[in-house]
């Protein structure tokens, strides 16, 4: 509109320096040189975009669900540069006593069982609409309701859970057929707000989220140890609150976490009811 407007104007007052004062101005010249610069603009527009699009798919491509990439590529506006808070559900899941299994196997079948082990979870993770947080070793992190919200994301968290239970049993079936030993992992979900974004130094960044939300997370996985569960899950009573209607679980304790002033109830998950 603006590159109409300054043409109909270039002309007005053409036709009006020559018909009133005899004094003839290019007219052309100067409409092909607003047109240039519009058409410049756009190309340096579509040049920002396709470089916006191509940075969040190189930085999210690899650890989120391809169908939350495209959403975000169609909505670049949602992804927020530094740090917003956000409620959202974490999953965090580690292998027990992995260190010992690693004193008793070769390096090279080591890499190869936790490669497939990781690569059958983080396959679970984006199947459930998660993001890939970070491994920690083996220590897997994964962050439901962000970069984009999601609802429910508690029950995705704990779907994911128990589908991760389920996809180890098979990995371990198959391994025993193989005549390989076999692990065990514990899960812990919690839910709540935390700051998530492009988090780190000036030198290097990562896209995650920090906060007591995740301390906790991490914690309720730690402590899988200290009781008997069948599927060596736990979830808070803030992730259950969210749940309860979806989910069966079974109340374990009121436990004192480090970090955490107040008890916090948790539970074991059990199942999805159907």
């Amino acid at each position: 509109m603006i590159l109409i407007l300054l043409i109909i104007a270039n002309y007005t007052v053409a036709n009006w320096l020559f018909s009133s004062r005899n004094i003839l101005i290019p007219i052309m010249q100067s409409a092909s040189a607003f047109a240039l610069l519009y058409i410049l603009s756009l190309i340096l527009h579509y040049l920002k975009s396709l470089k916006e699009k191509q940075f969040i798919r190189s930085t999210f491509q690899q650890y989120m669900a391809p169908e939350l990439v495209n959403e975000l590529l169609k909505n670049p506006h949602k992804l927020s540069y530094g740090g917003s808070y956000q409620e959202l559900s974490v999953l965090f899941s580690d292998i027990r006593s992995f260190t010992t299994y690693t004193e008793s196997h070769q390096p090279a079948e080591t890499v190869e069982i936790l490669r497939e082990y990781l690569t059958a979870m983080v396959s679970v993770i984006t199947r459930n609409k998660g993001t890939l947080d970070k491994f920690v070793g083996d220590e897997i992190m994964a962050l439901y309701g962000t970069p984009l919200p999601l609802e429910n994301h508690a029950l995705y968290a704990c779907k994911t859970a128990l589908e991760m239970r389920d996809t180890l049993t098979q990995l371990q079936e198959k391994w025993r057929s193989e005549g390989r030993e076999i692990f065990e992992i514990g899960i812990g979900v919690n839910s709540g707000g935390a700051i998530v974004g492009n988090l780190g130094s000036e030198q290097i960044f990562d896209y995650t989220a920090i906060g007591d939300t995740i301390n906790l997370g991490a914690r309720l996985e730690a402590i899988n140890k200290e009781y008997d569960t069948a599927k060596h899950i736990i979830i808070s009573e803030f992730t259950f609150d969210l749940v309860k209607d979806h989910v069966e679980a079974r109340y374990l304790d009121e436990v004192k976490v480090k970090g955490k002033n107040k008890a916090v109830k948790i539970y074991e998950l059990v199942g999805i009811r159907c």
